[in-house]
């Protein structure tokens, strides 16, 4: 994002809120609920979706040294994300080659071998099966070779770690990074405009919510309920039901303006920052979603796990500077963050249980939700293909 955008964006809210509006499309729409209850539409969703198209794992900073090793659940199960001792990452299933135990548990640590818990097998931060033993005696016909960690090609750009789920190993990473772009698309000079790579995680909080992940997602991307789902924590600081949404390609961009605009926009052009008088939200098709606050950067990562169960991950990102100085201001921020978006998924889970007995055909989308009905519609897309 230029400064020029950043201004326009800034205007843009500032005439909305004189206008007492949003942005707007020319209809209303509806969606069905079984799209939230189907397990058939789930499990295509998964297979289409999910367990298709590339999307972030960690942020760099989860394995920012030599030999640093972590996991994480997915989409695609329980992976391993290590960074080997030249610097590279990579993304491996978290189970042994000799009987499937689970390699990796706990928090990331520095690590030179990978060692099963279960008989020790080894193996190097690239993958490679290190270490057997009783190998000559019990293992005699191994090939070590053939037998290293099962690994998901990935690289590292935009400040995070991404998997690509269909692709092959001898895929070069030029390929999996024009793959990338050229999915970003539009929202590159956003991603680049947050500087990424500069952020550290101070927090990670995950929580299973019984909710289908589309009801979750769509929570982000409207503030018609601000005034009133957030009444008691955020709802008195920002606009109700005015925001700047602009599509980028998949991905959405929302600027939703705080109260703190009518001062703002009274300032010279050059004392004018977007930052400080709105949040900023990237909707990252299909799974992520980068809330930008005044300071810091928080990821939220939706893991459908069943039509009614959604892992939600809320990662605390702030300037790699500041970590260790201002602790208890992050801490501070990110119990913030998490309180607020309970009381979305909370309302996410209600809507599960009405949705249940399926005597509502379908929901209702105002000309101001238009971005619900787009994300629906691209999901859609996925599905038909």
């Amino acid at each position: 994002m230029n400064r020029d955008t950043e201004l326009q964006l800034i205007q843009r809210c500032h005439e909305l809120n004189q206008e007492k509006t949003t942005t707007l499309s020319e209809n209303e729409s509806t969606s069905a609920t079984n799209k939230y209850r189907s397990v058939e539409r789930f499990e295509l969703e998964m297979e289409k979706l999910h367990k298709k198209v590339p999307f972030p794992v960690v942020h760099s900073s989860e394995i920012s040294d030599n030999n640093s090793v972590t996991h994480t659940q997915t989409a695609l199960g329980n992976l391993i994300v290590s960074r080997d001792q030249n610097g590279e990452p990579h993304i491996f299933h978290n189970m042994c080659r000799h009987r499937g135990a689970t390699l990796v548990t706990g928090k990331g640590s520095c690590t030179k071998r990978i060692t099963c818990p279960y008989h020790a097998w080894s193996y190097t931060t690239d993958g490679k099966l290190a270490s057997v033993p009783g190998e000559n005696h019990c293992f005699p016909n191994l090939d070590k070779s053939q037998n290293n960690l099962i690994e998901i090609p990935c690289i590292e750009k935009y400040g995070f770690i991404w998997v690509f789920p269909e692709h092959q190993k001898s895929n070069s990473t030029q390929t999996l990074e024009l793959q990338l772009d050229e999915q970003l698309k539009d929202a590159i000079p956003g991603l680049e405009w947050l500087q990424l790579d500069n952020l550290a995680l101070f927090k990670r909080h995950s929580r299973l919510w019984n909710a289908n992940w589309k009801l979750v997602a769509e929570g982000g991307i409207e503030t018609y309920h601000f005034s009133y789902a957030h009444s008691d924590t955020i709802g008195p600081f920002f606009m109700n039901n005015t925001a700047v949404i602009d599509k980028l390609g998949e991905h959405l961009r929302l600027i939703l303006p705080s109260k703190h605009l009518l001062e703002v926009a009274k300032l010279p052009d050059n004392q004018q920052h977007l930052r400080e008088c709105s949040h900023i939200l990237y909707l990252l098709f299909p799974s992520s979603i980068l809330l930008v606050q005044h300071e810091h950067i928080d990821w939220i990562h939706f893991r459908p796990v069943a039509v009614d169960k959604t892992e939600i991950h809320i990662a605390t990102l702030v300037p790699a500077k500041d970590l260790e100085s201002k602790q208890t201001h992050w801490q501070r921020n990110h119990d913030i963050t998490v309180n607020v978006l309970d009381e979305d998924f909370e309302l996410g889970e209600e809507i599960q249980k009405s949705m249940s007995n399926g005597a509502m055909s379908h929901i209702h989308y105002g000309r101001n939700e238009w971005a619900l009905n787009y994300l629906n519609q691209l999901i859609d897309s996925y599905l038909s293909h």
